[in-house]
């Protein structure tokens, strides 16, 4: 019990620093040398795999420790209709969710199949995480199209270096790694926090 403790808790921390912020990030490789790139997702062709239900004047209730913004997004998540599910997007979370395995099975000394045997992980749970975040970045994107919310210029510049330390502090980057490597991830996370307060503003919650 304690060792199967020890190893949840590396695959929280894993999953904070590692994962948790990487919303574009440059996907791991998989062992077969296959590697995949997030999908770009535009107002043209978000229609194809998504439909909104009402996203506004809603009533929502919050759960132990959420926050608003994600309250939100969870809830209009609910009741969006997913439509297809791309497979890029797909395929380059379940990509992540195997590296992330396969890391913590090299850290902890276990083998790979064992490691998810002990978690209880199977690949088609990993397949239902990843497409969990597929409807995730679906409803996000398509709050953004919806509204037309964007990151300005000027907001970048004013916002950069209190997002470097975000992500330093949060997840235990390096700061110059994050300065050199991880604006466009910085500018998402900016685009996130602005959507999640344009949410906030259209409903109210308890």
């Amino acid at each position: 019990m304690k060792r199967f403790a020890a190893i949840f808790l590396a695959l929280l921390l894993l999953c904070a620093s590692l994962f948790g912020c990487a919303r574009g990030k440059e996907s791991p490789e998989e062992p077969d040398g296959n590697k995949y790139e997030p999908m770009k997702f535009t107002a043209e062709n978000i229609g194809r795999y998504i439909t909104l239900s009402e996203y506004s004047g809603l009533e929502i209730t919050l759960l132990e420790g959420e926050s608003k913004g994600d309250a939100a997004l969870r809830h209009i998540a609910d009741g969006a209709k997913i439509l297809e599910y791309p497979d890029s997007q797909v395929n380059y979370y379940l990509a992540q969710e195997k590296a992330k395995y396969r890391y913590l099975a090299s850290e902890s000394g276990d083998g790979y199949e064992e490691l998810l045997k002990l978690l209880g992980v199977t690949e088609e749970s990993m397949l239902e995480d990843a497409r969990a975040l597929v409807k995730k970045d679906l409803v996000f994107y398509a709050v953004v199209f919806a509204e037309g919310i964007q990151v300005t210029e000027a907001e970048k510049v004013a916002n950069f270096d209190k997002y470097v330390k975000k992500y330093v502090d949060d997840f235990g980057y390096d700061e110059s790694y994050v300065r050199e490597n991880m604006t466009e991830q910085i500018y998402e996370s900016m685009l996130y926090d602005k959507t999640a307060e344009k949410l906030i503003t259209m409903n109210s919650f308890k």
